[in-house]
């Protein structure tokens, strides 16, 4: 994340979220990988996460944007 994020609390919310939405869950040790791994214990985040996750792979399909094997 940012270094910009290390000293602006909404903005290292913001960059975190946008990891836990976007990326696998984490299985490192570092301070990021740990913030970010801390949000699958929250049942809230965990369901808008999915929610997001599914709107953009319908909308990257219905654009024809998705990648299929």
């Amino acid at each position: 994340m940012s270094e910009y994020a290390a000293s602006n609390l909404v903005e290292d919310f913001a960059e975190s979220f946008a990891v836990f939405v976007l990326r696998t869950k984490p299985t490192g040790n570092s301070e990021a990988d740990q913030k970010v791994a801390s949000m699958y214990n929250n049942p809230d985040l965990v369901t808008i996460r999915e929610r997001i996750r599914a709107a953009t792979a319908k909308e990257l399909s219905e654009r024809n944007l998705l990648k299929r094997d």
